[in-house]
C-alpha cells in the first residue's frame, strides 16, 4: 500500500487528483488542506462515492514554521504538490519531502506531462524532486 499525500487537495486541481488517485487500488490518499473541515468534508465525499476508507484527510499549511514536522508525521511514500499558486515559491516543500523521506514529490508540470498511474506511485525507481522546470533527482 503506497500513502500518497496531496498538498492542497481540496483546491480543484488537487480535488481531481485525490478523486482519480482513491479509485486506484493499493494507494492510501491524504487530503490535506490549510481547513481541517474542508479536507474531511472531501475525504467523507469521497469515501462515500467510492465505498473505500483508504482516504484520509489532515490540516497542513505549507507556509507554517511546523511543515516539514507535520509532514514526518504524516509519513507519505508520495506527495503531490497542488497547492498554488506556484510563481515565487521557494523549495520548501522539496526540501520537507527530503527530510521527512518521501519518495516522490510531484508539481503540476510532471503531473500534466505524464498520467498518474498506480504503477508509477507503487513502483518509484528512484528518489526523485521534481523543480520548476525538470526532475531533480534526490540522494
Amino acid at each position: 500500500m503506497s500513502k500518497v499525500l496531496v498538498l492542497g487537495g481540496t483546491g480543484q486541481f488537487g480535488e481531481r487528483i485525490c478523486r482519480r488517485l482513491a479509485g486506484l487500488p493499493d494507494i492510501d490518499v491524504i487530503i490535506t488542506s490549510r481547513s481541517q473541515s474542508k479536507a474531511d468534508a472531501l475525504a467523507r465525499e469521497i469515501r462515500a462515492e467510492l465505498h473505500t476508507v483508504q482516504v484520509s484527510a489532515a490540516a497542513l499549511e505549507r507556509d507554517a514554521a511546523s511543515f516539514e514536522d507535520d509532514l514526518r508525521l504524516l509519513a507519505p511514500q508520495v506527495l503531490i504538490h497542488t497547492a498554488g499558486p506556484y510563481q515565487g515559491q521557494d523549495y520548501r516543500v522539496a526540501r520537507a519531502c527530503i527530510a521527512a523521506r518521501a519518495t516522490t514529490l510531484i508539481l503540476p508540470t510532471v503531473v500534466n506531462s505524464s498520467p498518474i498511474s498506480a504503477h508509477s506511485i507503487r513502483q518509484p525507481k528512484k528518489r526523485t524532486c521534481c523543480s520548476f522546470p525538470a526532475p531533480v533527482h534526490c540522494r
